[in-house]
């Protein structure tokens, strides 16, 4: 049981790393599309 808990929690704590590694990235990389992403929400206006 108690070799279980352990993978369990470092499954978690992985994933939870992941995730979060995910949103940064995202976050980071927002900035340089934000004027293309916006471009194409107001129907491709240049």
């Amino acid at each position: 049981m108690g070799e279980r808990n352990l993978n369990v929690a470092t499954f978690y704590s992985f994933l939870i790393t992941v995730l979060l590694g995910v949103i940064i990235y995202l976050l980071l990389s927002e900035d340089p599309t934000a004027t293309d992403k916006a471009v194409f929400s107001n129907g491709g206006n240049k």
